[in-house]
Formats: C-alpha cells, structure tokens, sequence
C-alpha cells in the first residue's frame, strides 16, 4: 500500500507545480499590457475618481514589487476575488431602459 502513495504524492507535487507556473506566467503576462486596472475596462478612469483609481491600485497592490504583486493576485484568486469582480465594467456601457 505504501509503494502506491509514492507516485501519488510526486503527481500531486508536479500538479501543484505545474499551475503555479501557469499562474506565473499568466500574472507575468497581465503585468505586461501595462496597469491592470485599464483591463478592466477601456475607459475606467471617466467611470471613476481619482481616489477610486488610487484605492484599488492600492487594493490590487499596485504600489508595490513584483513579488508582492503576484501573491497578492493569487491571494484574490483563492478568496475569489478577481480584477473584473471589483469594479462594474458594464457600469458605463449599458444604460437605464428608455
């Protein structure tokens, strides 16, 4: 019985390993296209005011290194929390009913 937790437990360690290399390279990938908060939408910054823009740099970590920067995403990622849940992207885009 032991012989078969081995290569259990080596899968198990490669799987872990393989997303949070995944998750590398997608988070490097994200910091690339510039400030994240611009993903989120085209024109975020007429839907909201510069405190806004400030707290949720602040919120996102947006201040700090890189490092930190990661495991704060993958912090949110496991709390559920994503970039496009924190800020209504169809706020601006869709309108009242006329």
């Amino acid at each position: 019985m032991q012989i078969l937790r081995k290569p259990f437990l080596l899968a198990g360690v490669a799987i872990v390993g393989i997303i949070l290399f995944l998750s590398f390279i997608i988070f490097s990938y994200s910091q690339l296209s510039g400030d994240p908060r611009y993903l989120c939408s085209e024109s975020a910054n007429e839907f909201m005011s510069q405190k806004d823009w400030d707290a949720l740099g602040k919120e996102w970590a947006l201040d700090e290194m890189f490092p930190v920067r990661y495991i704060v995403w993958v912090g949110n990622i496991f709390e559920g929390t994503w970039y496009w849940d924190l800020y209504p992207i169809t706020s601006g885009c869709i309108g009242p009913r006329s």
